[in-house]
């Protein structure tokens, strides 16, 4: 079992992908704290409705 949890682990580490997801969502946090704004997709911020 540890030796599959590791195998996984190596895995995902070495992955192209796993680098691009994690930028991505590095650049979304820092847009977001940068300009203070909320991001949602198809959401509603509940302040429409009053």
């Amino acid at each position: 079992m540890l030796n599959m949890m590791r195998a996984d682990t190596y895995r995902l580490f070495h992955s192209k992908g796993f680098y691009i997801t994690q930028i991505f969502m590095i650049l979304v946090a820092t847009i977001n704290i940068l300009t203070a704004s909320l991001f949602m997709i198809g959401g509603n911020d509940g302040l429409s409705t009053f």
